[in-house]
């Protein structure tokens, strides 16, 4: 979690996402998986780690992802190689939601609905589509587990 607070944190004051901070998490992912005995997690980490990275990268190449947030997901994966795929999902279903109702907004204001070139910081989606991925897998609300 601190690690994706801190990055919601440089995303928004640089509008980038610290390479030696994932580098960081990624790698202490790792040791942790290594360090509970099952070789098997860090395996499945680098292999959800390798699919979030080549389902995502055509989005880095049309500049509609950046590189710091497939990192971040990735990251998620080395920690959360059984979450993950929710996550991401999660993470762009709310990034959708947040760009709708800017849009919404703007278009009550009579402002330009879009601006070319425009972007928002896609670590704030991810660190909110990991909260609730995270509570609702531990959520038994009326004998139903939300997330499995």
């Amino acid at each position: 979690m601190a690690t994706l607070l801190r990055a919601v944190y440089t995303d928004r004051m640089r509008g980038k996402i610290e390479n030696k901070l994932l580098l960081f998490a990624y790698v202490s992912g790792t040791i942790l998986n290594a360090l509970s005995g099952d070789l098997s997690l860090i395996v499945y980490g680098f292999k959800m780690s390798l699919v979030i990275f080549l389902l995502l990268f055509p989005l880095y190449l049309i500049k509609g992802l950046g590189a710091g947030d497939i990192k971040l997901l990735c990251v998620i994966a080395m920690y959360y190689p059984d979450k993950v795929t929710k996550v991401t999902i999660a993470s762009f279903v709310i990034g959708a939601i947040y760009i709708i109702f800017r849009m919404i907004i703007r278009a009550f204001k009579k402002e330009k609905i879009y601006e070319k070139k425009e972007t928002i910081h896609f670590s704030i989606p991810i660190m909110i589509g990991f909260c609730l991925v995270y509570i609702l897998t531990m959520v038994n609300i009326g004998g139903v587990l939300w997330i499995k």
